[in-house]
């Protein structure tokens, strides 16, 4: 492996069925909402965290497929990790906490 490959992402190694249902979560979260609609708002990073929480909860206590979505409730998890890591960019460090 290259001594500078961190710098140089391979997005071919990423699943893209996966890449397509996280696409997916966000598509639908800007029809219902809005596109980027989670930066619009008061929301905050543990809100997210939280939120992926509870979609891992549902993920073990058996539900395959969000009643909404038809999506795998991992699939939403990633997602809500995904906008977490958005706001936390975007975000100046006294939001965190």
């Amino acid at each position: 492996m290259s001594a500078n490959w961190f710098n140089k992402p391979t997005f071919t190694y990423m699943p893209p069925e996966i890449a397509k249902d996280i696409a997916r979560v966000f598509s639908y979260g800007a029809e219902k909402h809005a596109p980027y609609g989670w930066r619009d708002d008061d929301r905050t990073v543990e809100n997210f965290i939280d939120k992926a929480l509870r979609h891992i909860n549902e993920y073990q206590h058996g539900t395959i497929e969000d009643e909404e979505t038809h999506l795998n409730p991992l699939v939403h998890a990633i997602a809500d990790l995904i906008m977490a890591k958005d706001l936390f960019n975007i975000k100046t460090s006294k939001d965190r906490f």
